[in-house]
């Protein structure tokens, strides 16, 4: 009986292995697969995605970075926050670049408009 178990167990670790050396292949040609070919240069589908990646990481360490100057200004200035009446005369301007930006019941916006002010 302990012998069947064993064979049994090390069956279905043998499959695990297979299946999971094939899923590995399978990953690392997609990676690898042409996406655009310039003058018999091959672009890959993995150069797009780190190009992308590192554009976006720093987009967001810029933004981290200028919201904390922005918030340390705030405090050094000791500026208060927008009365709800300073914000809604100062949305329709937003809304003209941004029209996303509708109403200050969302957080984002008036978040938005808030720095904005402040700015």
């Amino acid at each position: 009986m302990k012998k069947k178990t064993t064979i049994i167990s090390i069956l279905v670790l043998s499959v695990i292995v297979v299946v999971e050396t094939f899923a590995l292949v399978n990953i690392q040609q997609n990676n690898n697969n042409a996406i655009a070919t310039l003058d018999d240069e091959i672009i890959t589908q993995k150069q797009l995605t780190n190009q992308l990646d590192s554009k976006e990481k720093k987009r967001l360490a810029d933004k981290l970075i200028n919201d904390k100057i922005i918030d340390l200004e705030i405090d050094t200035l000791n500026l208060k926050s927008p009365s709800e009446e300073e914000m809604l005369k100062q949305l329709p301007y937003i809304q003209l670049f941004d029209s996303s930006k509708k109403t200050l019941a969302d957080e984002q916006t008036k978040e938005f408009v808030k720095e904005y002010i402040h700015v």
